[in-house]
């Protein structure tokens, strides 16, 4: 669900750190928002945490889950946590 500014206009989903430490970081991903970028769609859990941790290694999430499902994602911030 995207939320709507006062002008009408419209802002993506936003994604809330629930936890963060050096290793990784704990996600909760809004309903009605991709988990990694789609065909038509740029804009996911993905290309927020690779933003966020730009220096970050590996895949990032560790897993996803489906565009209409919320919950909590996974993010390792290096390969050695992913793996």
């Amino acid at each position: 669900k995207f939320h709507t500014k006062k002008d009408g206009c419209c802002l993506p989903p936003v994604v809330d750190i629930m936890y963060e430490d050096e290793y990784m970081a704990v996600v909760n991903k809004p309903s009605d928002m991709l988990s990694v970028p789609g065909r038509n769609l740029d804009y996911s859990v993905y290309t927020e945490m690779k933003k966020r941790y730009p220096n970050s290694t590996g895949p990032l999430l560790v897993h996803r889950l489906d565009m209409s499902t919320s919950g909590i994602i996974l993010v390792a911030k290096d390969n050695d946590t992913h793996g």
